[in-house]
């Protein structure tokens, strides 16, 4: 038997994706906007563990994301070379099987890299990232630089 359904056209098929993925999808985004200056890691942990504490399962979680988005934000302060005036960008997405947290700032010169820590020196950052995230990168473009990671997360729809 021959199936006389027309395949979807370009619109349908973008809607069925978009709907697709707010299935995925826990909660919504987490989308802050941060000063760049001294107490900014602070409020971020504030948002992330706000954000995360209106899902008892994903405790568990907290603490790791609280560390490493203070490390993101610290960086971007420390090393995005962009005024007071620009602020930074946090976001944060839950999906099925992933805490995703993104840092994005407007800076375009540098390099974002993993480097051996050293006591006096530091180098702590990305290092810690690295170690406790399944996975983490960089984008950058000409409109400024995202450093994103993942978490595992334990959701009802993958526990």
């Amino acid at each position: 038997m021959h199936d006389q359904r027309r395949p979807p056209n370009r619109d349908q098929a973008l809607q069925r994706v978009a709907e697709a993925t707010q299935r995925r999808s826990i909660r919504p985004h987490l989308e802050v906007s941060l000063a760049p200056s001294a107490d900014a890691p602070t409020r971020a942990r504030a948002e992330v563990a706000t954000w995360l504490e209106q899902e008892a399962p994903l405790a568990r979680l907290i603490h790791d994301a609280c560390l490493l988005v203070s490390e993101l934000v610290t960086n971007c302060i420390r090393h995005a070379q962009i005024s007071q005036t620009q602020p930074l960008r946090l976001s944060a997405s839950l999906r099925a099987a992933n805490l995703r947290l993104e840092v994005h700032d407007n800076g375009t010169h540098g390099t974002v890299a993993r480097r051996t820590p050293q006591r006096d020196r530091g180098g702590y950052g990305l290092d810690l990232v690295a170690q406790i995230s399944n996975t983490w990168g960089v984008d950058r473009d000409a409109y400024g630089t995202t450093v994103w990671l993942e978490l595992a997360a334990e959701t009802p729809a993958n526990v």
